[in-house]
């Protein structure tokens, strides 16, 4: 084009290769010696979860196991098969105290914020409202299914009492143990 004069080192400069940052090579990846300690953290963090979910399953198989040897057992002696084992039940309240902890620390958090005219306020308040109204939604779930968790509690006793008395009646019920043998000298 007539009249428009260009500079190739105007346009390649852009295209220049970047003088190369001080320190190691970001490209080598094998260092000798041990991993810095940022590598650890998510190593670790990773053995630990894996190791957590296999001790889980395994208590978890070993527990059924045992229950199946226990119900096959009371099959070949034609007794009664027992009833599943319960569960023992923690505090129901502990979670959703959890969350709602959290939730009115946010809240306190958003009104320090709010005074400040912080744009981040909002974010605080939105947080601390879900925690709360979590908690507090998950506290009145528990309050209405109480009345249903001890009706399941007395079926279960109900159960066992007629288990019991079942192997009573077929007089396969549980001995008291035996006094141990007095020692021969």
């Amino acid at each position: 084009m007539p009249g428009v004069t260009t500079n190739i080192d105007t346009i390649a400069a852009p295209l220049a290769p970047i003088a190369p940052m001080p320190g190691p090579d970001p490209i080598i990846i094998h260092q000798s010696g041990p991993p810095a300690p940022e590598m650890l953290v998510p190593i670790v963090f990773f053995i630990v979860v894996f190791g957590a979910v296999v001790l889980y399953m395994y208590y978890r198989y070993r527990t059924r196991r045992l229950i199946q040897e226990e119900r096959m057992r009371a099959m070949e002696l034609h007794i009664p098969i027992p009833p599943e084992p319960q569960r023992a039940r923690g505090n129901p309240y502990i979670l959703p105290m959890l969350l709602m902890g959290p939730g009115l620390a946010l809240l306190v958090l958003w009104r320090n914020l709010a005074s400040t005219g912080d744009d981040d306020s909002v974010v605080a308040l939105a947080f601390g409202m879900i925690a709360l109204l979590a908690g507090l939604g998950w506290l009145l779930a528990i309050r209405l299914n109480r009345d249903e968790r001890q009706r399941l509690e007395r079926l279960a006793e109900m159960e066992t009492q007629a288990y019991v008395a079942a192997l009573e009646r077929s007089g396969r019920a549980p001995q008291p143990p035996e006094p141990p043998a007095p020692p021969v000298a």
